[in-house]
């Protein structure tokens, strides 16, 4: 019943596969300003064996097979992160589907972490991008390395994972110039789709 009442919103889980949302930390340290503050600039995560526990219960118990982590920025500690997906892959190989909506920093993964989290059964990745215009990244205080965030998007890519790009249009000041480069940059990259959003200032956001 859950999952058919959010086919409709879902951005990842492809084959409609029983899944189930996955929390393992909360609270993200960047600053950008768009952003919100619900779980505060602190990153606060669950212990691996907390969260192999509750993996075990939903794919034992109620045959769950597909996860979707939504943490903040699961990326953040990467020896965590990557403890953690070979735990997974070590316990369940090849049992579990793992799709990121949303809580990766593109320009912090490195290969060592992307290895883990294909080899822990990751297969949709997002990797939010917002805008490829230097200026606008220093504006909202996001300061992406964008060639990094797009190795990161060819490195899923080349191992065969659906990625995702989320953007963000409207920003103030921002040319119909500097919209048409996130454009370009979207449609030029190795994503498997792309999410555009219009820029909707949030309250007590800066």
């Amino acid at each position: 019943r859950y999952r058919k009442r959010d086919r409709n919103r879902i951005i990842a889980n492809v084959k409609e596969r029983k899944y189930a949302f996955l929390f393992t930390s909360r609270g993200c340290p960047y600053l950008c300003n768009y952003c919100h503050d619900t779980f505060t600039k602190r990153f606060v995560y669950r212990s691996e064996e907390n969260v192999l526990e509750e993996i075990r219960v939903l794919y034992e118990d109620y045959g769950v097979n597909e996860f979707h982590i939504i943490d903040d920025i699961f990326n953040l500690h990467r020896p965590r992160a990557q403890s953690l997906m070979r735990a997974i892959a070590k316990r369940w190989p090849n049992k579990l589907y793992i799709a990121f909506p949303n809580g990766l920093r593109g320009d912090i993964l490195d290969i060592e972490t992307i290895e883990a989290m294909v080899a822990a059964g990751t297969y949709h990745v997002t990797i939010s991008i917002e805008t490829v215009t230097p200026r606008l990244q220093n504006l909202v205080e996001k300061f992406l390395d964008i060639e990094k965030a797009k190795w990161s998007i060819e490195e899923f890519a080349k191992r065969g994972v659906i990625v995702q790009g989320a953007f963000m249009l409207g920003f103030p000041t921002e040319t119909p110039k500097e919209i048409e480069a996130t454009l370009q940059y979207a449609i030029n990259s190795p994503l498997s789709h792309a999410h555009f959003f219009a820029v909707v200032p949030q309250p007590q956001t800066p």
